[in-house]
């Protein structure tokens, strides 16, 4: 199997834990995500994707302003990206690969 279609079994697996893990109507950014919906689709929420590992602070910044709540990743290199720590609120799941973490707008921004 080649990475992504491991991520994307991953997320069937857990499909109905990583739904039920926050709000149905709470915006969400999820990846990695090459195609920018399948992660969507399983986890039946709205929002925003990235993919290979990567996601900006002012990215993540603009989505919050857009009301994004919450970030669902399988990407260790985001969640240890130092631009991106300041982000993340509190884990409020893992399954398997994929975390999930409550998302804030940090007080001083990251440069």
């Amino acid at each position: 199997l080649n990475l992504a279609k491991t991520r994307i079994f991953r997320t069937h697996l857990y499909k109905k834990e990583l739904r039920n893990a926050v709000p149905n109507d709470a915006l969400c950014i999820a990846g990695n995500d090459e195609s920018r919906f399948i992660f969507f689709y399983y986890i039946d929420k709205k929002g925003w994707a990235f993919g290979q590992d990567i996601i900006t602070s002012d990215q993540l910044n603009r989505m919050i302003s857009k009301g994004a709540q919450y970030l669902y990743s399988d990407s260790r290199l985001i969640e240890n990206n130092k631009n991106i720590i300041p982000y993340l609120d509190s884990l409020v799941m893992q399954k398997g690969s994929i975390k999930i973490y409550r998302i804030k707008r940090p007080l001083i921004q990251p440069s």
